[in-house]
């Protein structure tokens, strides 16, 4: 397997699949604008990382999104009680397909 960077080309698919394993195996109601609208608004965030992973023929079998987000301190007691900590603070998102 290999991996590269997302782009907004990549979106369609993402969504699709996206949709398809939320409302199929969590049971969840997403629409397709919803969830071009999050998806997009993690790729287009400062600071995110959002990769495609990729077979031997190229074609995209899984993505992963996330995004560093600061805490204050009154956060930081929360989300560390959580298991969350302050060094741990990347906030991952994403699913991988067959």
């Amino acid at each position: 397997m290999k991996y590269r960077e997302m782009t907004e080309n990549d979106l369609q698919y993402v969504v699709g699949k996206n949709i398809e394993y939320y409302n199929t195996v969590e049971d969840c109601c997403w629409t397709y604008e919803k969830a071009y609208k999050r998806i997009h608004q993690v790729l287009t965030m400062e600071d995110s990382m959002c990769l495609v992973q990729m077979d031997q023929n190229d074609n995209i079998t899984g993505y992963l999104m996330g995004y560093f987000k600061e805490y204050d301190d009154k956060h930081k007691k929360f989300y560390s009680g959580l298991g969350f900590y302050p060094v741990n603070n990347f906030v991952m998102m994403g699913k991988f397909m067959d």
